[in-house]
């Protein structure tokens, strides 16, 4: 029997509801403090610098220090995060997401890839994975725009 007031098993929500775990701060890299209070997550399991190194130019060319300006999340495939957790320890500004879906941060967001939106004063991106990006020039063009329009203008 369906109880009147029950959200979860009612129609109100047409989308999947998960329990964010407690944040583990082991898996953030804090690459520095500065202004601009950018979270990037990307997935690189097995550990390829040149993943590393192409996330480093990419950033660089949008003047963004790696070392200073960002904090940092190496995730795998299904890892649950918690935007709001770490968006209220860092006070998160941007979030860019290549290739991890924005609901494994909890986030609801119908987002288009290479469209940044900005929602109650946070910027967010979300962009293919950085083996898609690597080796597909379209794809790179569009995320230079985007961080172009985020970060150039």
């Amino acid at each position: 029997m369906k109880k009147e007031n029950d959200i979860l098993n009612s129609d109100l929500i047409d989308f999947e509801l998960f329990v964010v775990p407690s944040q583990n701060m082991d898996v953030v890299t804090e690459k520095g403090k500065s202004d601009k209070k950018i979270l990037v997550c990307y997935e690189n399991e097995q550990n390829d610098p040149e993943l590393d190194a192409l996330l480093k130019n990419i950033l660089s060319a949008a003047k963004i220090d790696f070392e200073h300006q960002i904090f940092l999340i190496k995730s795998t495939p299904g890892t649950r995060h918690s935007f709001i957790a770490l968006e209220k320890d860092w006070q998160l500004v941007d979030f860019i997401s290549f290739g991890i879906p924005l609901k494994d941060f909890g986030i609801n967001y119908q987002l288009n890839s290479y469209q940044p939106l900005e929602i109650n004063g946070h910027r967010f991106l979300k962009v293919d994975a950085l083996k898609q990006i690597q080796s597909n020039i379209k794809n790179k063009k569009a995320l230079w725009s985007c961080l172009q329009e985020m970060y150039l203008k």
